[in-house]
């Protein structure tokens, strides 16, 4: 029993749930069945339910003393007391939901002809309504709801000329285009992951639409981290996106908002791998945004990748104060497993940037890196001082070591080519001399169209040291 459907939603439930549960099955209008509520206060008791603490036959036992075990007739009871832990949730998440009780509420009162009341009730609701500040397809929705009602009450019963209900269709028209529009940038996204195609229907009649609501914050957003993701090479659906961002930062929940935000945040870093390198500030001024706004925190929590992209964009960008203040700021609300690693990378990568080639290399040797992606990052970051060293043996025996090791590992595809390539133009840049001008301008125009290539202006750097 220690693993039953009801011992595990019980145990889902924290203190304050617990509490409340206590109290709602103790109310007879919520479990009329003695022997389910003793059996759900007995298991609300215990501090850890195993198999030992909870045996059927002394489980019966204690509802039914004197009796002979009945398996069938303890299953009808766990049953029932199952059934009533599950409508405890769902009061639970009702209660949560202040639009779905105003909007029962009105109906009851409607069907029940107090229409005055009712329509009192549909006043206080739009007012709620209208003070919300995510005005969102759901936000929409709920606008259409409440005309539907309104329509409802309005027209009971007798014949109006005057009605609500253009109102009506236009909010189901907008809940309807940005609910289209935000599916149509989740199937974009899975369809790069697991390459699945997805049919949004009348999809290039919403995108029309979308000229005729630009009164619509939430329509143009969802339009543009669209129009962002699906031509790649048009930076101004990027500008427009990102003025929009930054113009409505609540006018979507947060999850929302975090998920149009990474579109901008993706497309930065396919412009900059691309060669754009204007799009490395882009990129980091997102993310300072991101981190500012608490967009890039999951409750307080910053997961690992986005701080390795911020360290890399910020050091980029040459900020190296700020970059040190974010490091002791923010290396805490990573993951806790990931904090040492992380970190040594972070301040590494920092060494490196700031000309102490000894203090990055003695941190490195000091950690181990189990992490695929930071193990690549942390040899392309001893391959450039090699380099930089003229450290000849070392960076020869490291580029073959490096290559092996890519084909040795499970790598997407993307990151195993832009590794290959960087490998490839050290060796290159190795070959060259300062008098061989033809291969300088040959090699030069390769570095500039290759893609992927993340260290294109590292390598555009060197050759012009050469």
């Amino acid at each position: 029993m220690h693993k039953s459907k009801l011992v595990q939603i019980l145990s889902v439930l924290d203190r304050k749930e617990k509490e409340a549960f206590r109290k709602w099955i103790n109310s007879p209008i919520a479990l009329q069945h003695d022997e389910a509520r003793q059996l759900l206060i007995f298991l609300l008791g215990k501090k850890k339910i195993t198999e030992r603490t909870v045996q059927k036959e002394n489980i019966f036992e204690l509802l039914y003393p004197n009796t002979t075990y009945d398996d069938l007739r303890l299953r009808h009871t766990i049953n029932i007391a199952y059934n009533s832990i599950l409508n405890f949730v769902r009061f639970l998440e009702l209660k949560k939901d202040h639009f779905i009780n105003e909007k029962v509420l009105i109906r009851y009162l409607y069907e029940h002809n107090l229409k005055k009341k009712s329509q009192q009730q549909i006043q206080k609701t739009q007012k709620t309504l209208e003070k919300s500040s995510a005005q969102n397809g759901a936000y929409y929705y709920q606008q259409y709801q409440l005309e539907e009602i309104i329509f409802q009450v309005n027209s009971s019963g007798t014949r109006v000329e005057e009605t609500n209900l253009q109102k009506l269709v236009n909010q189901h028209h907008i809940a309807f285009v940005i609910d289209s529009l935000r599916h149509a940038c989740t199937a974009l996204t899975h369809q790069r992951i697991y390459k699945k195609t997805y049919e949004i229907p009348m999809l290039s009649s919403i995108l029309e639409t979308c000229k005729h609501l630009i009164h619509i914050p939430a329509v143009q957003l969802y339009f543009y981290a669209y129009q962002t993701m699906q031509d790649a090479n048009n930076t101004a659906n990027f500008d427009q996106l990102k003025q929009l961002l930054l113009a409505y930062p609540n006018i979507l929940t947060l999850n929302e908002t975090k998920n149009i935000y990474l579109i901008a945040v993706n497309f930065c870093i396919k412009q900059f791998n691309s060669g754009v390198q204007e799009f490395n500030q882009e990129l980091l001024d997102l993310m300072k945004y991101g981190l500012n706004k608490s967009i890039l925190l999951d409750n307080g929590e910053l997961s690992r990748f986005s701080y390795k992209n911020i360290v890399t964009a910020a050091l980029r960008a040459k900020e190296l104060d700020w970059t040190w203040s974010f490091i002791q700021t923010y290396t805490s609300k990573i993951p806790v497993a990931y904090q040492e690693t992380y970190q040594a990378y972070a301040l590494s990568r920092y060494y490196y940037e700031n000309g102490d080639y000894d203090q990055c290399q003695t941190l490195l040797a000091q950690i181990e890196f189990d992490d695929v992606f930071l193990n690549m990052s942390t040899k392309l970051l001893l391959l450039k001082i090699y380099y930089e060293q003229s450290y000849t043996d070392l960076l020869d025996a490291h580029l073959q070591s490096f290559r092996r090791y890519l084909e040795r590992k499970k790598i997407v595809s993307y990151a195993k080519t832009n590794y290959k390539n960087i490998i490839r133009f050290v060796e290159l840049l190795g070959g060259v001399l300062h008098t061989e001008q033809d291969k300088i301008s040959k090699l030069a125009e390769e570095i500039a169209k290759t893609n992927p290539l993340t260290e294109r202006l590292w390598l555009q750097t060197q050759l012009q040291k050469i």
